[in-house]
C-alpha cells in the first residue's frame, strides 16, 4: 500500500463532488472498483480511508471492549456514519450531503495526506484548530519524541 502525503486544495461543485489529485488516486484506489470508505474524522474534520485502510481501522475497532461506554461510543461513532464511495472517471468522489454538512464543506476543501488516509477540511475551520493548538510544530515533534520513549504521554 502507497503513502497519502501532501497538502491540496479543492473546491465542491454543485452536486458535492471534489477531486481527488490525481497524483494520490492510485493510491487512495488501486483498482477503480475499489472503494473508498468516508466517515468522520477528527477536529471536524472527513476521513477518507482506501479499502485494505479501512479495514485496518476495522480491526482495531472489532478489538475494542465493547462493553466499555466510552469504546462502545468511539465504534459507533467511526462505523455508523462511514460510507462507501467511488472515484468516478474524472477522479472525483461524491461527498455525501450528510457529511458536508457535518465538516462544514462548503466551496474551497483542504485535503490533506495523513499517510494512511486523507483528511478533508473546511480551510477556515483547519486554521482555527492550528492556530489555536498553542504549540509550534517543533514543540508538538518534542512532545511526540517522549511518547516514543516512554510508549505513553506525560
Amino acid at each position: 500500500m502507497g503513502r497519502l502525503l501532501g497538502r491540496y486544495q479543492a473546491t465542491l461543485d454543485e452536486k458535492g463532488r471534489t477531486n481527488i489529485p490525481a497524483r494520490i488516486r492510485r493510491v487512495l484506489s488501486p483498482d477503480p472498483e475499489s472503494p473508498i470508505i468516508i466517515t468522520r474524522g477528527y477536529d471536524d474534520c472527513l476521513a477518507v480511508y482506501p479499502l485494505a485502510e479501512w479495514e485496518a481501522v476495522e480491526k482495531d475497532l472489532r478489538a475494542l471492549p465493547y462493553n466499555v461506554g466510552n469504546t462502545r461510543l468511539f465504534a459507533r461513532e467511526m462505523a455508523s456514519h462511514a460510507v462507501e464511495a467511488g472515484l468516478d472517471r474524472s477522479g472525483r468522489i461524491l461527498i455525501p450531503r450528510e457529511h458536508r454538512e457535518w465538516a462544514h464543506l462548503e466551496k474551497d476543501i483542504l485535503v490533506l495526506g495523513v499517510i494512511t488516509h486523507l483528511e478533508l477540511f473546511n480551510p477556515e475551520i483547519y486554521e482555527r484548530y492550528r492556530s489555536g493548538y498553542g504549540m509550534t510544530y517543533e514543540g508538538v515533534a518534542e512532545e511526540m519524541q517522549k511518547y516514543r520513549s516512554t510508549g505513553r504521554q506525560e
